[in-house]
Order: C-alpha cells, then structure tokens, then sequence
C-alpha cells in the first residue's frame, strides 16, 4: 500500500476557488473554512448553498468532464485537500464500474435540473434549502 500525500490549498475570504465557465481542473475537499456556491441571475451574483469542513466542491465537472457551472468564493479563509483531474479520473478508474455509471447519470440529472431551474425564472433556493437539501434534511 502506498501512501499518498495530497496537496493543500489555502483560500483567504473572498478568494476565488474558481468561476462557473472554467474547466475541470481539480475537485476540492474543504478541511476548515466555509465556501460559497454562487451563480449570477439576471446579471446579480447569488449564494446558493454554503460548504463547510467534510464537504467537496467542484468534484461534478470532474465526473461529466463539462466546465464548471457555478463559482466557488472562499466565505471565510479555508484550507482545501485538492485533487487533480488526473487523480480523479485514476481513483474513478479504480473504482467498480456500477458506481462510475451511477456517478455519470446522478451529475447528467444534476446539470439536466440546474439547466431547468435557471430557465423557469424561479428565484433561486436559498442557501438555507440548498444546504437542507444536500444534507438529506426534509
């Protein structure tokens, strides 16, 4: 067994981790800090959900290969566990088959639905439901 050591990144407040359009460079694994999900609506920038310590972000356009759709902003200084397009796809490799296609259908039906929800001209969930939502709350 080999032991890896990733690299760490640090975000200060308000530093960008990447901005929606960029494409897939690496995913992060937030180990302190918060982070913003933000996506512009009609030409405002709006907080969508807010990641904290244990949470990973930009990991989807990693899986689908697509650029990013939403920009990541540091709330508060972070420190993140980066892992590189390279790493993903080597671990992804790795991984049973079973769960690959699963990981590729779950982030299609995730674009599929964020594409629907900027179209419709329904105001944005607030980072409270976001958050609700991505932790399974109801």
């Amino acid at each position: 067994m080999t032991t890896e050591i990733l690299k760490r990144s640090l975000f200060a407040q308000g530093q960008r981790l990447f901005k929606a359009g960029d494409p897939p460079v690496c995913a992060y694994l937030i180990q302190s800090g918060q982070v913003d999900i933000v996506i512009e609506r009609d030409g405002q920038e709006v907080c969508v959900s807010t990641l904290e310590a244990g949470d990973m972000v930009g990991e989807m356009a990693l899986i689908d290969e697509q650029p990013r759709v939403a920009t990541a902003v540091a709330k508060h200084a972070a420190t993140c566990v980066v892992l590189t397009a390279i790493e993903f796809q080597r671990r992804l490799e790795r991984s049973d088959p079973f769960v690959r296609a699963m990981l590729k259908v779950i982030t299609k039906r995730l674009r599929k639905s964020d594409t629907t929800l900027r179209s419709s001209g329904l105001p944005p969930p607030s980072a409270k439901q976001s958050a609700a939502v991505a932790h399974g709350a109801r």
